[in-house]
């Protein structure tokens, strides 16, 4: 499976630069655009609900910037 290219704001690239390194996966929710950071790779499923066991960032908060 190809992974699909995340367009990211110019806000959003220096929030992502300024957390913390462990989170190494960055996914986009399709329905709010909302970004979210993981750990671990995470998997999808059927209702493109994104999921790992490991640690998890919402970056929803940042949305208006």
């Amino acid at each position: 499976m190809k992974k699909e290219q995340i367009k990211l704001t110019d806000d959003e690239k220096v929030i992502l630069k300024n957390i913390d390194p462990k989170y190494k996966y960055i996914v986009r929710d399709k329905v709010h655009k909302d970004l979210y950071v993981f750990e671990e790779k995470p998997c999808k499923f059927e209702n493109s609900f994104w999921y790992t066991h490991e640690d998890c960032l919402y970056l929803a908060p940042f949305n208006h910037l």
